[in-house]
């Protein structure tokens, strides 16, 4: 039995996502290195302890790299109305600051976390079902590259 699947596209948001991808993060483009273990073995803890609290769905699951010099990067998830979500980004020792933020689909900034530290993070009830996006900004960084990634978690129902 085949399975269908249907991709949906917001028009103009796919040209967006291609753009901002090429330019502000790619994934992964050298070869494997200490910092992306740091980075995988951060985004498993955030999941291990997110699935203690009841977050046991993996809705979007990113890694990439960010260049400094007040790039961002970001991607497009689809969140159920009323349902709870945990979003969380992690960098490699050479950055100091990275900033996270949800805006929704006409760019309104919902939430945002702008410590200054390496990990930010914070829960969100999604007030309609639809697109969302998720902005990694790369405030700080010793080196001229690193290492990122970023988790958004839900409930099951």
């Amino acid at each position: 039995m085949r399975s269908r699947t249907r991709a949906t596209t917001i028009p103009g948001t796919l040209a967006v996502l291609l753009l901002a991808g090429a330019t502000a993060a790619t994934a992964y483009g050298y070869p494997h290195s200490g910092y992306q273990v740091q980075i995988e073995n951060q985004i498993n803890s955030v999941i291990a302890g997110a699935r203690g609290r009841g977050f046991n769905l993996i809705v979007a699951n990113q890694r990439g790299q960010m260049y400094t010099g007040g790039g961002n990067a970001f991607f497009i998830v689809y969140l159920q109305a009323g349902a709870d979500y945990r979003f969380e980004a992690r960098c490699d020792t050479d950055c100091t600051d990275l900033d996270l933020s949800l805006r929704d689909a006409n760019g309104r900034e919902l939430i945002a976390d702008r410590d200054m530290d390496d990990f930010p993070g914070f829960g969100f009830r999604a007030p309609y079902t639809g697109a969302y996006r998720v902005t990694l900004e790369l405030a700080r960084c010793r080196a001229y590259r690193c290492q990122v990634g970023a988790v958004v978690l839900g409930r099951s129902i």
